[in-house]
Formats: structure tokens, C-alpha cells, sequence
């Protein structure tokens, strides 16, 4: 158990992690550079993007049942070549239609990583030291998508978009080397997953299960507030606040540190104070902050100031929350993590495609909405997030 927490262990978790989001990320900044050299519209590059989006969480549904069925290692390594080969497609793409085919199949092996490595957390640490492991994890992964904007915009700059493939690839075959030499089997013996009749039965015991769906249906909410920020924050800041794109960034950059410090104090006490209690902080917090958000607005008006400090004020409700929730998720059925972390997160990144595209097809009042949406997060957060509490009252008798 000791070699399976080294440093190369660990390094390889997180490598699998960021797979998919580093490459989304680095893809972002040479949108533009694409549209001119296919002659093809901003929507239509953009496409590339959005579109790998959905399939990534149409996969994480997969990749869940198929690791508790044939190991976490394994379907890591399916998943890892299905990324390089995504990426090779794309770097020798010759039209639109090929690039998006690679970003698709880049973002279906990316998808892997993101499921099996917080089942692994959970494999190895057990219920009661995962979330802390997880906290970790999640604070140093959330820095690899900043870093790989910057990466991506310098490569499109000087070496084209064709380099960020190139990049990828790299990167794809680095952790398939990490995967292979530093990563143990871990196929539990005991496993309910053997055919798709057993999938499907297994997915309708985690939906009937009102402690999973308390615990990953608030991890899915939560993060809503903040992907809303992300569609419209840099609008409102730019156009209707009038302020300069940098002034935007080093802000938003104050904000996602914060929040990767919230995530590694929520995962540290997730222990001391107990993984439901510690989602239940996480949502109250969160609906202060929508709720002074909102009320201060219509009484005050838009600003940096308020915008940035509630987001901030959410963003630290949603760290604290996120390890916790994720690891509960997946502590309902142990025979059956791989298949929750699936589930959990599928839901997170639909609720958050859900959140950004509406807010941002809304025309009416922008500011209004991004507060209202703000709001709608947190009650969701806090009405799914007090289930598991509740339950846990109940089972003691404390509610009786």
C-alpha cells in the first residue's frame, strides 16, 4: 500500500485527471486561427469545443461500469490511446469536419482520466481518507487548465495550432507511460458489473438511492454558479463595465486560487468534521452568497467589486463542498465506484453546460440573470447537499 502512495503515483492521478481539461484548454486560444485557415465561421471552430464537451460526459458514463467490470488500469489505458489517437487525427486534419472528428474521439479518451482517478482515490484511501486525498488532488489539478490557456495561446502564436496536437500527443504518451509503470491493477474482487443488463441495474441503484443523488446532484449544482460567471463574467466585465480583458483575468485568476485553496481545506477537515457536514457548509455558504448577490445588485447596481465578491464567496462554498460530495457519491455502493464517479460526474458537466448556455442565451438584463442563476446553484446545492445530512440524522435516531 505504501508504493501505491508515491510520488510517481500520485503524479500519475493527476495526470490522468487533467488529460481531457488541458486539452480543451489549450485548444481554446487558437480558435480564431482555425476559423481563418478552413474559411470557416467563429460558431463553427467553436463547435469543436462545445461538442467534445457533451461527448466527454456521454463517456464518463462508460468508463465508470467498465473499470469496476475490468480494472482501473486497464480501461485507463484504453482511454489514454483513444486520446492519442484523437489527437493524431486532429493534427493531420485537413478540413473542419476531420478536426472536429479528433477533438471528439481527443475528448472521449480524455474522459477516462476524470472518472477512474477519483475512483482510484477512493480504491486505495477507503471512505474516510479519500475526500482529503481527493482535496489535494483537485487544488493542484485545477492549476494545469490555467497554465494550458497560456501554453496554448503562445504555441497558436508561434508555432500555429497544428502544435498543440503535437503537444497532446506528447502529453498522451507520457501518461501512457505513467499509467503502465507507475500505476498498480486495482480490479476489486468483489464487482457487480458483468454485463450491460448489470450496468443498467447498477445506475438505477445509484438513482434510487437518495443519498447518491444528494451528494452528486449538489456537486452538479454548485458548480453552475460559477460556469454561469464564465459565460457572461468576462461580457459584463468588458463591455458593460467597460474595464480591460487583463483587468478580468488577473481577478478571475484571484478567484480560481481561492477556490483551489477552499478545495484543499475542505478535503484536509473533510475528516475531523465528516464529508456531510462538510457539503452542508459548503451550500449554506453558497446561498449567502446568492443571496446577498442578488439582493445587492438590485439595490446597488452591477460593479467589479460586488461581481467578484460573491463569486469569490461561491467559489469558496463550492470548494469546500466538492471533495466531500464526490467521495460520498461514491461511497454508497463501494462495489460500484468506478460506475458512481461515472454518474457524478456526468451530472456535473451537463448541469454545468445547462447553466452556461442558458445564461448566456438569455437577452434580457445579463447581470440580472448571472445573479438569478447564482441563486438557483446554491438553493439546488443546499437542497440536495442537507439529503445526505438528513439521512445520516435519521440512521441515529437525532430526528426521531
Amino acid at each position: 500500500m505504501k508504493n501505491n502512495k508515491s510520488i510517481p503515483f500520485f503524479i500519475t492521478l493527476i495526470s490522468v485527471t487533467a488529460a481531457g481539461p488541458v486539452a480543451m484548454q489549450l485548444y481554446i486560444p487558437s480558435v480564431p486561427v482555425i476559423t481563418k485557415d478552413f474559411q470557416v465561421s467563429l460558431g463553427i471552430a467553436q463547435f469543436a469545443f462545445s461538442i467534445s464537451l457533451v461527448t466527454m460526459a456521454i463517456s464518463m458514463l462508460f468508463y465508470g461500469p467498465l473499470s469496476d467490470k475490468y480494472g482501473r488500469k486497464f480501461i485507463l489505458i484504453c482511454g489514454i490511446l483513444i486520446f492519442i489517437i484523437g489527437s493524431f487525427i486532429a493534427l493531420y486534419s485537413n478540413n473542419i469536419i476531420s478536426l472536429i472528428l479528433g477533438r471528439i474521439i481527443q475528448s472521449i479518451g480524455g474522459a477516462g482520466g476524470l472518472v477512474i482517478s477519483r475512483a482510484i482515490v477512493r480504491d486505495i484511501y477507503g471512505p474516510k481518507e479519500a475526500a482529503r486525498v481527493l482535496g489535494t488532488l483537485i487544488t493542484i489539478f485545477i492549476a494545469a487548465p490555467m497554465l494550458a490557456v497560456i501554453v496554448g495561446g503562445f504555441l497558436s502564436d508561434y508555432y500555429g495550432w497544428r502544435s498543440i496536437f503535437i503537444l497532446t500527443i506528447f502529453i498522451g504518451i507520457i501518461i501512457l507511460l505513467l499509467i503502465i509503470f507507475c500505476l498498480p491493477e486495482m480490479k476489486k474482487k468483489e464487482n457487480e458489473i458483468t454485463d450491460i443488463k448489470s450496468t443498467f441495474l447498477a445506475y438505477m441503484k445509484l438513482l434510487k438511492s437518495p443519498i447518491f443523488l444528494g451528494f452528486a446532484m449538489q456537486g452538479a449544482f454548485a458548480p453552475g454558479a460559477f460556469m454561469s460567471f464564465m459565460a457572461v463574467g468576462p461580457y459584463l466585465m468588458i463591455i458593460n463595465l467597460e474595464r480591460p480583458a487583463s483587468e478580468f483575468g488577473i481577478y478571475f485568476g484571484i478567484v480560481t486560487l481561492i477556490f483551489m485553496f477552499a478545495n484543499y481545506i475542505g478535503g484536509k477537515y473533510s475528516r475531523q468534521i465528516g464529508i456531510e457536514k462538510m457539503v452542508l457548509i459548503g451550500a449554506i455558504i453558497s446561498v449567502i452568497a446568492g443571496i446577498s448577490g442578488l439582493t445587492l445588485y438590485l439595490y446597488l447596481g452591477l460593479s467589479v467589486l460586488l461581481m467578484f465578491t460573491i463569486q469569490t464567496l461561491s467559489s469558496i462554498g463550492n470548494g469546500i463542498a466538492m471533495p466531500s460530495s464526490q467521495i460520498g457519491a461514491m461511497n454508497v455502493k463501494p462495489s460500484i465506484s468506478g460506475t458512481a464517479s461515472g454518474a457524478a460526474a456526468f451530472f456535473q458537466t451537463i448541469m454545468g453546460a445547462i447553466f452556461a448556455q442558458t445564461v448566456s442565451s438569455i437577452d434580457y438584463n445579463m447581470a440580472l440573470i448571472l445573479f438569478i442563476a447564482t441563486l438557483i446553484a446554491a438553493i439546488g446545492a443546499i437542497l440536495f447537499g442537507s439529503i445526505p445530512m438528513i439521512k445520516k440524522l435519521n440512521k441515529y435516531g437525532e430526528l426521531n
